[in-house]
């Protein structure tokens, strides 16, 4: 008998329409344009590894450094997010576009550094 399985599970892999797209992208070269498309409307968590939120004026966000670029880590889902950063590390969900859209220009997004995919 075929059980279908929830659309998006609370803890599982993935979670959300992001998780599915980057699930489907690994070893696709040309899903670059796809994976934009569904980031740009998705929500990712943030570390705020200072405290602060959305709201503060004075935000700190994290970096990490991939290949020589500067980039903010962000996660596809809480399960991700606490995967990676343990279960105290304080985070804001933003929705991704606008938290690019903020960013100087010389920093970009890293999704799940550490993560699933």
């Amino acid at each position: 008998m075929d059980i279908p399985a929830q659309a998006h599970p609370q803890q599982g892999w993935p979670a959300n329409e992001l998780e599915e797209v980057l699930t489907a992208s690994v070893g696709v070269p040309d899903a670059g344009g796809r994976l934009v498309e569904v980031l740009g409307r998705s929500p990712v968590w943030v570390p705020l590894p200072n405290g602060g939120g959305p709201e503060s004026p004075d935000l700190d966000l994290p970096t990490v450094e991939i290949g020589g670029a500067a980039y903010v880590p962000v996660f596809s889902s809480e399960a991700q997010f606490r995967h990676c950063a343990g279960p105290a590390l304080p985070f804001a969900v933003a929705p991704a576009r606008d938290l690019a859209r903020g960013l100087p220009p010389q920093l970009g997004l890293a999704v799940n550094p550490g993560g699933a995919v």
